[in-house]
């Protein structure tokens, strides 16, 4: 097991963290923009948009369309897109040819430094150009993140390169990640330790500690002072959220920690927030119930999909609250390799994370079918979906944020 860094260690050039988020206080906050200001629509209003999808083709089930009306129920679309339909772009020719082109793009891993710089130069060119464009009505927000849901299904189907400063961007976007603060973080973190500090310090040590890279990148302070600044927010929060109860729970840790990886702390901090507030609420609920629900639902899809390998894991006395709890918690974070996990993310991130159990159920035929790659993983998960009944298709994606459908289903699990 690789030993993790001290907490005095510093990557060259590495400030401690703490001075370097009170450098940032000043300008971290996403500028506020009004709805008539034309001048400050773009790039920041985007990231301001809640994610309600009402207009979107996102909402589109393969085998039925529905739509979500309200971002407070909804964080997330119903259903899976026609993922392989042209990305909706821009009026400008130039803008359409880069994004063309860059989709087009067979060029998996760079085979050498200038092929990486120059692959990197035309993804923040394309990004950046689509974060440029209009955002003046809800239409327009919705046509670019389609067109950046497009763009990250698009590079991990094929398999290329996404920069991490660029991963960072989409990541927030995609989760509508609406603003930071780093006073009111740093406000947090100077709190000291939590009342669930000892649980956290008991958890963070083995946060991916066999994963080198990661043990080199973040540091356990980082884990701990995001986590303890979590369940301070959550607990100023809790009169806002009274249908959820939020603090640390088991598991937390290793959903910070892809995070942490890709981001700075401030970003991760409020990335994660996002994540579990708006995304996965039942999740981290004490009793956990909407893993529970997953775990259900998992065994509910697998049986439906593939009943012969259904019947043989549940002749050897095998439920998914056996092989997959980890698995549903984490949202797969806590499979290696981080690598794959980072672009299984891009995936979830861009479509809805209650696809993370239908991706473990391809795993399952994928490990009977000796299809192991995450692109094939991507493909068949997709699939899949279209083949899963809309009842059952609309539990899963409620399961995540609806606590209803969770202890629906959790309970069942819970009673075995």
């Amino acid at each position: 097991m690789f030993a993790r860094p001290k907490s005095s260690w510093r990557r060259p050039g590495h400030k401690p963290s703490l001075d370097c988020l009170r450098e940032r206080a000043r300008t971290t906050a996403i500028p506020k923009t009004d709805s008539n200001d034309v001048e400050n629509q773009a790039p920041f209003a985007l990231s301001r948009i809640r994610a309600e999808w009402t207009d979107s083709p996102v909402s589109q089930h393969p085998n039925q369309c529905r739509s979500f009306t309200s971002a407070a129920n909804s964080p997330f679309p119903a259903a899976l897109p026609a993922l392989h339909a042209s990305p909706p772009v821009g009026t400008s020719g130039t803008l359409e040819a880069r994004i063309t082109r860059l989709m087009a793009s067979t060029l998996d891993l760079p085979d050498t430094h200038s092929d990486m710089v120059a692959l990197v130069r035309e993804q923040s060119a394309c990004i950046r150009a689509i974060l440029a464009l209009p955002h003046r009505t809800d239409q327009q927000r919705q046509t670019t993140l389609r067109t950046l849901r497009h763009f990250m299904y698009q590079q991990f189907e094929r398999g290329q390169f996404i920069d991490h400063e660029i991963r960072s961007v989409l990541w927030k976007l995609t989760l509508a990640v609406e603003s930071v603060s780093a006073a009111d973080y740093i406000r947090w973190v100077e709190m000291g330790p939590s009342n669930l500090a000892v649980k956290i310090k008991h958890d963070t040590p083995r946060t991916l500690a066999t994963d080198e890279d990661f043990l080199g990148r973040v540091e356990e302070d980082q884990l701990c002072r995001v986590l303890n600044a979590f369940v301070w927010k959550s607990e100023e929060q809790t009169h806002r959220t009274a249908q959820f109860q939020f603090a640390y729970v088991p598991g937390m840790n290793v959903l910070a920690a892809p995070f942490l990886y890709i981001m700075d702390e401030l970003d991760a901090f409020y990335a994660l927030n996002t994540l579990l507030h708006r995304h996965c609420p039942t999740y981290v609920q004490p009793t956990l119930i909407g893993v529970h629900a997953g775990l259900t639902l998992l065994d509910m899809c697998l049986k439906y999909l593939d009943y012969p390998l259904y019947l043989a894991l549940r002749g050897k006395g095998l439920r998914a609250e056996l092989y997959a709890f980890p698995a549903v918690l984490t949202l797969s974070a806590g499979t290696p390799p981080l690598q794959q996990v980072i672009r299984l993310w891009d995936f979830y991130f861009a479509y809805g994370v209650h696809l993370n159990v239908v991706c473990i159920v391809a795993q399952l035929i994928g490990i009977r079918d000796t299809l192991m790659s995450s692109a094939s993983l991507v493909r068949k998960t997709t699939e899949l979906v279209s083949h899963l009944p809309k009842n059952l298709f609309d539990s899963l994606v409620y399961h995540t944020y609806d606590l209803e459908t969770a202890q629906q289903f959790g309970n069942k699990a819970m009673q075995r």
